[in-house]
């Protein structure tokens, strides 16, 4: 192809002009993308781990079936509401906290460091020392949301 063709905008042979237009539409690539990245992930898990790995063939397969699964949909359910909980109690306290913060200079300068701090901290440097302080039930559960929560609450609306 010359540097005329493509100044002029002219299609390159080969290519048929509905292929090219389906190949420029952002939701064709994504699709295309997508399918590809599990087709590399089947073929990856079939050749080196398959008793380990599970398959996107084997998620398919049973992905219905779990959805009707009661057991499912009540764990399902109670996350849901793990999740409603946390998210107001972190609306709350992030509000009442930036709110002060942003209103009240001593307050700000009491809290500021402390709000940043564990604002920018990782939450897997975080969810060690919350399973130690809750174990393994619904208050775990409920901390680990109001955390990932509260400080981007908190810091953006101070």
């Amino acid at each position: 192809m010359t540097t005329q063709q493509v100044a002029l905008g002219r299609p390159v042979s080969g290519i048929a002009p509905g292929a090219k237009k389906l190949l420029a539409s952002p939701l064709a690539l994504k699709v295309i993308a997508g399918v590809l990245l599990l087709l590399a992930w089947e073929g990856v898990v079939r050749a080196l781990a398959p008793a380990y790995v599970a398959k996107p063939s084997g998620i398919a397969r049973v992905f219905f079936t779990v959805l009707g699964n009661p057991q499912f949909l009540s764990a399902a359910g109670a996350t849901l509401f793990s999740v409603l909980q946390g998210l107001v109690i972190a609306i709350l306290l992030g509000l009442m906290i930036g709110l002060a913060m942003g209103r009240v200079t001593v307050v700000e300068r009491g809290l500021r460091y402390y709000v940043n701090s564990l604002f920018a901290t990782p939450m897997v440097a975080i969810l060690p020392l919350v399973t130690l302080w809750f174990g393994y039930n619904a208050d775990a559960r409920l901390a680990v949301i109001v955390f990932a929560a509260f400080f981007s609450i908190a810091v953006n609306t101070s």
